[in-house]
């Protein structure tokens, strides 16, 4: 199951490098104390900042588990740390949007073939934000009015 679950909050998925576990970490908990559910699998899996994916088997499972995190959420958020967005989450970006979800990163990339599906970039110092924007979000989902 998604860390940070939580029936009837807001939800909001969360991506990153593992390179940058310690601010996902940090990220994940301001999220919650904004009254929202970040759904971010396996973050806390180990403590190590490296891929914690062993077998090509677990990687994928990891993947799978982003997937469904990405399927209940309402919106995603990818933490762009100095611009990357590695492999894995470049995957999940692809996934997030053939599901048209609403698509946010921290910082831009500076590849405009990522960038240019981002809604918004919204820093990890300016997570309030997200409290104005699911909102409206929510309401475009329920009515199948999608900007994009």
């Amino acid at each position: 199951m998604p860390q940070g679950s939580t029936k009837g909050c807001t939800k909001i998925a969360v991506g990153c490098s593992m390179k940058y576990r310690d601010k996902a970490k940090e990220v994940f908990k301001e999220i919650q104390g904004l009254g929202l559910t970040p759904l971010f699998p396996n973050l806390h899996h180990t403590n190590d900042r490296v891929d914690t994916a062993e077998t090509s088997e677990q990687k994928r499972r990891f993947a799978e588990d982003h997937y469904r995190a990405i399927d209940e959420a309402e919106i995603c958020y990818w933490i762009t740390i100095g611009g990357r967005l590695g492999t894995s989450c470049i995957l999940e970006l692809g996934y997030a949007l053939a599901k048209k979800k609403p698509v946010y990163f921290s910082e831009p990339t500076n590849d405009f073939t990522l960038d240019c599906y981002v809604k918004e970039f919204i820093s990890v110092d300016k997570l309030e934000r997200f409290t104005k924007i699911i909102p409206s979000e929510k309401i475009k989902q329920k009515t199948g009015d999608r900007e994009g």
